[in-house]
């Protein structure tokens, strides 16, 4: 297969980057310059270059003036009471996005200030990841399908894409992040499986969403998603690190409080890492140099005692499950696959729990859960590449200018009430398909589709008998025309109005 079927998948959250490459028939990700398979989404500035990854991470202790962490939850917001670190860094308003001014020391002791936006942030976030995807692909375009959040709205989406642009990716889609999560598994799946209720899971650093899919025909509709920024892996780490400096404090009398900022750090840091650690092994040790006074901390730690100190998180983690299995008004035994995504399911605990509350689901974690929704989007770029490569470039851009149903599509019902037949972030090309029902001596049907309480389609099909059996279908096709056709299986006739 020749270099032009080489394409990516991105997945950028707030605390890691992940890009993932199809290639030659093949679907894996890809490692930076230091061999991980992730890369910490941590810019930081000096006089000679701007870093992006781990050594800027190790760096956020030692120059918090210059150094900023994951930002894309502050993506078209202008609220800069939401950055917690303007001890360090100052952060204002500016021309409908948030400005940051980083302060960094010349080579001649010189300090020098830089201004920067969010979207400049997440450009060298991705430029980062375009370095990176060199390695597979040494050409002028570079196609991609990145991955946001399903609550992303249109004009943030395009941000996304302006940004991923400018890092020099060629964008075919901007695709919804659970979407592609559940492409892994379910682009291996036989075409036999019926219309299965799919929950993804994804247990982020600073948050978490529960998304529930349903799959049918080859097409993924989103039934619900909610997202929940109270509950993310910082806050596993967070207990990790309470645990050990109780431990430091009952050999040296030295309390959390006495600590430096720096110190509780390294302790956060060390805490992080025992954390991945206690993914794989039953035991580990937590340890930081010179936490105070010179003193080290070395503290044995079991996974046992890691699950028993953030019980009370993954105790809320089930809640919120339980919580949008009622919002989709399905029970567990309805989920015939949970997909986990996310580096906070990577944990044992979390995995267990999925596991023993739905034991007739297939729980989906042959991928990394950190790698999934990169592999995911990187399989839906092959697909989408492929199309292009037999279809002009006119048909192209007309198929990408939806990528994802901005607003609900509803039909009336009888009592004049609506009903979401494909909901807002459903991924095109999508499609509705179902039975309808004729009351006593009814000799037509009319057919309204509407948005936001508009008028969208209206199809009428009258001389009906009482034999009649009728099937509704509403399709979104790639280039943003609608079709809705009523079909009388009796006769074969059939009604249809196409919207452009």
């Amino acid at each position: 297969m020749s270099k032009h079927r080489t394409c990516f998948g991105i997945s950028f959250g707030n605390t890691s980057l992940c890009i993932a490459v199809q290639k030659d028939g093949k679907t894996d990700v890809v490692a930076n310059d230091s061999g991980e398979r992730t890369t910490p989404a941590v810019v930081n500035f000096s006089q000679n270059e701007i870093c992006v990854g781990a050594l800027s991470k190790n760096r956020l202790l030692r120059q918090p003036r210059a150094t900023i962490p994951g930002v894309k939850r502050f993506l078209g917001s202008t609220d800069a009471s939401l950055w917690d670190l303007s001890a360090h860094i100052p952060c204002e308003a500016h021309e409908g996005s948030l400005r940051f001014t980083v302060t960094y020391e010349k080579d001649d002791d010189e300090l020098c200030e830089r201004k920067v936006t969010t979207e400049e942030l997440i450009t060298y976030q991705l430029k980062k990841l375009h370095d990176i995807a060199q390695n597979q692909r040494n050409d002028d375009s570079y196609p991609c399908v990145i991955s946001v959040p399903t609550s992303f709205s249109e004009e943030l989406r395009k941000v996304v894409k302006t940004c991923a642009e400018n890092a020099g990716f060629d964008v075919l889609r901007v695709i919804n992040e659970p979407s592609a999560a559940a492409l892994v598994y379910l682009n291996r799946k036989e075409p036999t499986i019926e219309s299965p209720h799919i929950l993804v899971y994804r247990l982020g650093g600073e948050s978490s969403d529960v998304t529930i899919l349903k799959y049918n025909g080859g097409i993924q509709q989103i039934i619900c998603s909610e997202r929940m920024i109270s509950t993310g892996g910082q806050q596993w780490t967070v207990e990790c690190a309470k645990y050990a400096a109780e431990e430091f404090k009952r050999k040296t009398k030295v309390s959390w409080d006495e600590l430096s900022q720096r110190s509780k750090g390294k302790v956060l840091a060390a805490a992080e890492e025992a954390k991945h650690v206690l993914s794989t092994m039953e035991s580990c040790v937590c340890s930081a140099e010179s936490i105070h006074e010179g003193l080290d901390m070395n503290v044995q730690l079991t996974r046992a005692r890691f699950e028993k100190s953030a019980q009370n998180h993954l105790l809320r983690a089930k809640q919120n499950i339980l919580d949008v299995l009622g919002t989709a008004q399905i029970t567990r035994d309805q989920v015939n696959m949970v997909v986990l995504s996310g580096g906070g399911c990577r944990m044992v605990s979390i995995q267990n729990m999925i596991a023993s509350e739905f034991p007739s689901a297939e729980i989906c974690k042959r991928i990394a859960p950190d790698e999934a929704v990169a592999v995911g989007s990187a399989i839906e770029a092959d697909i989408l590449y492929s199309r292009q490569v037999a279809c002009d470039e006119k048909h192209l851009k007309r198929a990408i200018k939806l990528p994802t149903l901005s607003k609900n599509i509803d039909i009336q019902l009888r009592d004049g009430s609506a009903e979401t037949i494909l909901a807002k972030g459903t991924a095109t090309p999508c499609k509705f398909e179902g039975p309808i029902l004729l009351g006593d001596d009814e000799a037509s049907v009319k057919i309204l589709l509407l948005q936001e309480g508009l008028p969208l389609a209206k199809v009428v099909m009258a001389d009906l008998n009482d034999n009649s059996d009728l099937t509704l279908s509403v399709e979104v096709l790639e280039d943003c025309t609608l079709r809705c056709q009523c079909v009388d299986k009796t006769t074969n006739r059939i009604e249809s109005i196409i919207v452009e």
